[in-house]
């Protein structure tokens, strides 16, 4: 059963433009590593509150393909400056997983 991620997070003041470069080029390696169904939206009464939505396989998938996008030099180019994009950096982000519910069990 697949596994939703969503990663929640604002926006530094005066770096939506880098942002926007940057989750860009992201959301295009996080693609070709295997996330699916992924998206970045913006709050319609919360500007520059971000969610990052995907789907994968599972939580362990999902560590191995972030694994993955940290040793290819220009993924981990993109995550590390995405840091300084953040308000508090990365460590600020929320972060949750979630399985739907089986409702047939």
């Amino acid at each position: 059963m697949a596994v939703r991620g969503f990663f929640e997070y604002k926006i530094t003041e005066g770096k939506r433009t880098d942002y926007l470069e940057l989750i860009a080029k992201l959301r295009v390696k996080r693609t070709e590593a295997g996330f699916t169904h992924y998206s970045v939206s913006e709050g319609i009464d919360q500007k520059n509150l971000v969610v990052e939505t995907f789907l994968v396989p599972s939580i362990e998938e999902y560590r191995e393909l972030e694994a993955k996008l940290l040793e290819d030099p220009e993924s981990a180019l993109y995550i590390r400056s995405l840091d300084t994009c953040i308000d508090g950096g990365m460590g600020a982000r929320k972060v949750w997983f979630f399985a739907e519910l089986d409702f047939f069990a």
